[in-house]
């Protein structure tokens, strides 16, 4: 059980930590980066771009962004991607960590070159873990997972084998597989409708169909005991499953409120007043003791909307495993001076780091958590009192305050709605964040220019100059520069030897 929790615990900590110390080799970046079949790209692949196509062979690891990709090649090492919409149908030797939207794993097919046919044989996509934060992963029949499935996000499918274990937590997860060793899965309701996710990702094209929620478990399914899960309604589960001794555990949970539920406008109401009050309370201190904190970042929620949700979503996801490091840090260096025999030194530095690393944490999150949303409603606040009363005097005290009323309640209204409302906070929180971070870069970039320059050199003017050349060699401060004196003319240059200045015992005949 203990691994369950931490697995819970530590998911987002997990996703995007590397094995150990990459070497650089080679950098693809740009709206479209190709590696044809044929191909092989030694060492660490770093990739930066809108769409990937990676058909050859990667002696190494690949780590970057994709908004979209296909990889059908072979890797030699680990994937860590950040994507939109990834199809992985080659073959990975070691971990795949994902964070992003949609992970598909569709195995391809392996052609007998004496038979001449195709041959439907399990093919092993990834050779270690999985480890996913998506809206949606799945894995077609004829694929094979060596290691662990780690999974979070609306739903994860499974058809083909895992030989580890699946530890999930989400809305739905359907397995019709089969899985070597135990599943701990906490689940939501069955009746969830997922198109209306998919209606919010109609602008950005993806391709993405979600199923219903809850816990569905195929005839087909192979599952290694126990079978360990929680959600609000029990799943659907084969009868052979369910007939057997002690291989399911299942723990029911309160079922979220719907609009079509008694009851919930009060959870509405409760979650309106509880957001509207906290996001109202932090944007008060904000303007009464730091106004230019608050309107500072505005600038970049107006003119780079996507460009902060990009930094703020990378950053919230990149601080789990770095704060991962800081605590790991912060007990292994007083157990190391433990293990010396200094104890009075351990505990020293074991106090100094917990105090300065878990306020560096808290302090984070409550920016991220609480002031970033503040910001976001305020900036939501102050764009419709613009709209509203455009051709009004401007009175500051009074429009920060009814842009803070305003932007608040209605961020806190989105936030409240029983099914969206997480989406709307999340997309607060990493607009906010990302706007506070690139403040914060840039105002660091003018600071390390600024002590990287020179200091100007200041050139007396030649007035000043020539004043002290001419003081005498005691030195005295004159008042006002002397007159410049008056030297006379060089003389003029010698005149060039000729027949009216010849040397003494020139003899002109001489040439005759």
């Amino acid at each position: 059980m203990w691994r369950r929790s931490m697995a819970y615990g530590l998911m987002g900590l997990w996703l995007l930590l590397a094995g150990g110390t990459v070497l650089a080799r080679d950098v693809l970046q740009g709206s479209a980066c190709t590696v044809p079949a044929g191909e092989t790209r030694t060492g660490t692949l770093f990739v930066l771009c809108e769409r990937l196509e990676l058909h050859g062979r990667v002696e190494g690891s690949v780590i970057g962004l994709a908004v979209r990709g296909s990889v059908s090649g072979e890797i030699a090492g680990s994937v860590y991607l950040l994507g939109g919409q990834v199809a992985l149908s080659g073959q990975v030797a070691r971990d795949v960590h994902f964070a992003g939207l949609s992970l598909a794993l569709r195995p391809g097919h392996r052609r007998d070159d004496e038979a001449r046919d195709l041959l439907t044989t399990p093919q092993t996509l990834i050779g270690g873990n999985l480890l996913a934060f998506t809206l949606s992963t799945t894995q077609a029949a004829g694929g094979r997972i060596g290691g662990d499935v780690l999974a979070a996000g609306y739903e994860l499918g499974l058809a083909g084998g895992v030989a580890g274990e699946v530890i999930f937590r989400g809305t739905g997860l359907r397995l019709a597989g089969e899985v070597g060793r135990g599943v701990w899965a906490s689940v939501g309701d069955p009746a969830t409708d997922g198109s209306q996710i998919e209606t919010l990702l109609l602008p950005f094209a993806f391709d993405i169909a979600l199923q219903p929620g809850g816990l569905v478990v195929a005839e087909t399914a192979r599952l290694g005991s126990p079978l360990v899960y929680s959600g609000p309604l029990p799943g659907d589960l084969p009868p052979a499953l369910l007939a057997a001794p002690d291989s399911v555990q299942y723990t029911p949970l309160a079922l979220a409120p719907t609009l079509e539920q008694p009851g919930t406008l009060a959870y509405m109401l409760d979650t309106f007043l509880r957001e509207s009050s906290t996001l109202l309370a932090i944007g008060l201190m904000g303007l009464l003791f730091a106004p230019q904190v608050m309107r500072a970042p505005l600038a970049h929620l107006r003119l780079r909307p996507v460009s902060s949700l990009s930094v703020g979503m990378l950053a919230f996801i990149l601080s789990f495993p770095v704060v991962l490091i800081v605590l790991l840090l912060t007990a292994g260096i007083p157990a190391l001076l433990l293990l010396l025999n200094l104890p009075g030194v351990a505990l020293a530095v074991g106090s100094v780091l917990a105090l300065v690393n878990l306020g560096s944490i808290s302090l984070f999150y409550f920016v991220a958590i609480f002031v970033a949303r503040s910001l976001v409603g305020f900036a939501l606040g102050r764009w419709i009192v613009g709209r509203l009363w455009r051709t009004r005097p401007r009175q500051y005290a009074a429009d920060f305050l009814a842009s803070l009323l305003i932007g608040m309640t209605l961020l806190a209204l989105l936030t409240a709605l029983p099914v969206v409302g997480w989406l709307f906070n999340a997309g607060a929180l990493f607009l906010g964040l990302g706007a506070i971070l690139s403040i914060l870069l840039e105002r660091g970039r003018t600071l390390r220019e600024q002590a990287a320059a020179p200091p100007p050199v200041v050139m007396p003017s030649p007035a000043v100059v020539q004043s002290y050349e001419l003081l005498p060699a005691r030195g005295l401060l004159l008042s006002e520069p002397p007159a410049r004196p008056i030297l006379p003319p060089p003389p003029p240059p010698p005149a060039p030897p000729g027949m009216d200045n010849l040397p003494p015992g020139f003899d002109p005949r001489f040439f005759d």
